[in-house]
């Protein structure tokens, strides 16, 4: 009677540490396979050119063109630089929204989300107005986050953190 109480209770053990073993080997695989994403996160923003141009649109783009112009109405320089900014943040959100990211690389971004957004709102509302019938609203992930965190920062790092936000 012993033995088999025993055995019952080493075959239940068995099953908890297989079982864990096995949770936590996908745990990893998929953490191993976000690796390239998390390369090319980090690559592009240590980048002296990506710096530039984030710096560009957030401190120089409204003082030197009129957002009446749209995105599309930019010169060539500063159009790519409002979108390479632009849809990188927006990307990370993504990322973020696939688990593909972690929360705390979101955190770490997210008051310069909200410095880019505030940089390229105009030109973006004004360009939704422009070409209306595109569909889908030109960089609205981005927006959303942006205002999100803007509005409530404390609620939303907590949320964040906590994981309790799609985003």
């Amino acid at each position: 009677m012993i033995l088999n109480i025993v055995a019952i209770v080493l075959s239940v053990l068995a099953l908890a540490s297989s079982s864990y073993l096995a949770f936590r080997q996908a745990v990893l695989m998929k953490q191993s396979n976000h690796l390239p994403a998390y390369l090319w996160l980090f690559n592009e923003f240590r980048s002296v050119e990506f710096q530039d141009r984030y710096r560009y649109v957030c401190e120089q783009l409204q003082r030197e063109h009129d957002p009446q112009l749209g995105v599309s109405g930019l010169p060539e320089d500063a159009r790519r630089a409002v979108y390479d900014i632009g849809y990188f943040f927006q990307q990370c959100i993504s990322l973020r929204r696939l688990n593909i990211v972690d929360d705390e690389v979101i955190m770490t971004m997210s008051m310069r989300t909200v410095r880019v957004w505030r940089a390229i709102a105009p030109f973006v509302e004004r360009e939704r107005e422009i070409n209306s019938e595109q569909g889908p609203k030109l960089l609205s992930i981005l927006e959303d986050f942006a205002d999100d965190a803007r509005r409530h920062p404390e609620e939303f790092r907590r949320s964040i953190l906590h994981g309790r936000r799609r985003s």
